[in-house]
């Protein structure tokens, strides 16, 4: 699953992207090895933190993912964060539907929703499939 080898950089930016649908989900770590070993580790065992990426990871199954690193630096913290969003930001930008449910700051629609004006995230179920309720997060709903 992971295009990785011992000359990756610990500080990067990576993407999980499923091969079936061309979603994708941007992370960063400081240990990038380590992180996606975590996403991997969560995904198999119905952990994952993302519940679109896992619904897709349950889905398709492993085979169907791809991890690849796209930026590589020796950046802070602050600098790792802010290099994750931009690149957020460019994919979003470009059309790509992504995974990523939030882009830098909080982008909630709170006018439409009772829990989203008490500023609460907050999971709705459809089927066997759970989603964010859909005036929380704004997750390319242009291109659903």
């Amino acid at each position: 699953m992971a295009n990785l080898n011992k000359y990756t950089p610990k500080r990067s930016i990576y993407q999980i992207k499923c091969l079936k649908n061309k979603r994708i989900y941007i992370g960063q770590s400081n240990n990038v090895e380590y992180r996606i070993h975590t996403h991997v580790s969560d995904l198999l065992r119905h952990k994952g933190h993302n519940i679109e990426l896992q619904n897709d990871f349950n889905e398709y199954g492993i085979k169907s993912f791809i991890v690849d690193v796209i930026k590589i630096g020796n950046y802070g913290f602050k600098r790792l964060l802010k290099e994750e969003r931009k690149i957020i930001k460019q994919y979003h930008k470009d059309g790509i539907i992504l995974y990523n449910l939030l882009v830098g700051t909080h982008v909630l629609d709170k006018s439409k929703c009772s829990k989203c004006k008490e500023g609460n995230r907050h999971i709705t179920k459809s089927g066997n499939k759970l989603s964010w309720c859909k005036y929380c997060i704004r997750l390319n709903n242009r291109n659903k």
